[in-house]
């Protein structure tokens, strides 16, 4: 007879634990959510770049980590209990307790914990650093909470980010409006030095406002862009030494009082159809100008999205989202992106 310690930690080191994930897409920016109330998921870096890799793995613009409360959940189900059992029991055990734990572990149990906790949400890139925040992440993530049974669509919630805390608002018209907090102005004209990676010693100056918004923006308002403004320069200017921490990139296009035009280098993700974040960094920075008005539709490659600028530069952005797809994958299959 062999002993087996029947723990959710140690089942989660099973070389082939399986690992439940959900893709969203919020105008084209798409994430993969983990959630760790059924799934035990270590944050590595490389693993992230591997499942965000659009070649050799589910491909996504990053990963939401999430929800994560103030306190574990069904510590019951977390102590260790001995057991003893047969070679021939000891497969079927751990089959049947991984099945009972994504089963209870889920829904029912945090219906009822929900009640006065704290959500938090940990961001990841697709280069597997961490975000302060996501305009697009939050949403998706807003809808995940819905979608399973963890909050009523009529309330708002209040979601804990590295970046500050947001609310987020379930609208009639199937949209979600996040409020992303405060906007924190540092440098209002700032010349940066740009090139294409191709060609180092031919550089375009570039001037721009350097802003926060719980994560860094670099917005750059210009007559005319397109995509190739972003891929050729972005990365240089994502990178630049004056960013310590690197920073998101916009060129900016004014269309009208109401609406401007985007195109954006994320950074930690390289060019992105569209970004949240950026389209509230983008807005509030043209009206800061005197642009735009109050309300703001931005215009990516992914779509539209409004954004409101209220007062003290208090920002909130309003979207739609799209659940695209459901399924399970091995940790072991990522651990090496040449695995064959």
């Amino acid at each position: 007879m062999d002993l087996i310690r029947v723990r959710c930690i140690d089942i989660d080191k099973m070389k082939e634990k399986t690992i439940n994930f959900f893709k969203y897409s919020a105008l084209g920016n798409d994430y993969i959510v983990i959630d760790p109330n059924s799934d035990s998921f270590e944050p590595d870096a490389k693993l992230i770049e591997n499942i965000c890799s659009r070649n050799f793995g589910i491909g996504a613009d990053g990963i939401l980590l999430g929800p994560i409360f103030n306190e574990p959940n069904n510590k019951v189900l977390r102590k260790s209990l001995i057991i003893p059992l047969s070679k021939s029991l000891k497969k079927f055990l751990v089959m049947t307790f991984e099945k009972l734990s994504n089963k209870f572990l889920t829904r029912p149990l945090n219906k009822i914990k929900i009640e006065g906790k704290t959500i938090s949400v940990r961001i990841f890139n697709s280069d597997g650093s961490e975000a302060e925040k996501s305009g697009n992440g939050l949403r998706i993530f807003s809808q995940y909470l819905i979608d399973k049974g963890y909050i009523k669509k009529e309330k708002s919630v209040e979601i804990i980010t590295k970046g500050g805390v947001v609310k987020s608002t379930f609208n009639d018209d199937q949209t979600i409006s996040i409020e992303m907090g405060k906007i924190k102005f540092y440098e209002d004209e700032l010349e940066i030095l740009a090139y294409n990676e191709m060609d180092e010693k031919n550089k375009v100056k570039f001037k721009g406002t350097y802003l926060s918004i719980g994560n860094p923006h670099f917005v750059i308002i210009m007559d005319k862009i397109d995509e190739s403004l972003a891929k050729k320069y972005g990365k240089s200017i994502e990178t630049n030494s004056f960013f310590k921490n690197k920073t998101n990139v916009q060129f900016a296009q004014i269309l009208s009082p109401n609406s401007i035009k985007i195109e954006i280098y994320e950074r930690g993700s390289g060019y992105t159809l569209a970004s949240g974040s950026s389209a509230c960094a983008a807005a509030a920075t043209c009206f800061k100008k005197g642009l735009v008005e109050e309300e703001v539709e931005v215009v990516m490659q992914g779509g539209r999205l409004k954004v409101f600028i209220g007062e003290d530069f208090n920002i909130v952005q309003r979207g739609k989202v799209k659940y695209i797809f459901q399924g399970k994958f091995f940790i072991s299959t990522f651990l090496d992106k040449f695995q064959n």
